[in-house]
């Protein structure tokens, strides 16, 4: 079986990031690489036409992958998402499920994940 190549993001505290990981997280936190605020939600599914569109949490994840290529955060082999509310992390796992970019450079794991 093939190995996953997708970088492992795990949800949790910022303090269960290690060396060679980028924290994002949601809101404003001064250890983070890259910060996101969920949008308040429209009410419509995940997928909605009218909101396809890439949410906040998928925009700091490619951003964060781009960062990483440019050289501008250290290089990270697993991302910390630190979440404050149910709507953070649940913005964090719809882009992870609907993303295009998201979902082909991250893959939600739990433990440690390396």
């Amino acid at each position: 079986m093939p190995q996953d190549a997708r970088i492992p993001l795990i949800l949790g505290r910022p303090d269960r990031a290690a060396a060679g990981d980028a924290l994002l997280a949601e809101g404003d936190h001064p250890a983070a690489a890259a910060c996101f605020t969920p949008a308040i939600s429209s009410g419509h599914g995940a997928g909605c036409a009218c909101c396809a569109s890439r949410n906040a949490a998928g925009r700091a994840l490619a951003a964060l992958l781009q960062d990483r290529a440019r050289g501008t955060v250290p290089f990270f082999r697993r991302v910390v998402a630190f979440t404050l509310t149910q709507a953070g992390r649940r913005e964090v796992e719809v882009a992870l499920e609907s993303d295009p970019v998201a979902s082909s450079c991250f893959r939600l794991t739990a433990g440690d994940g390396r």
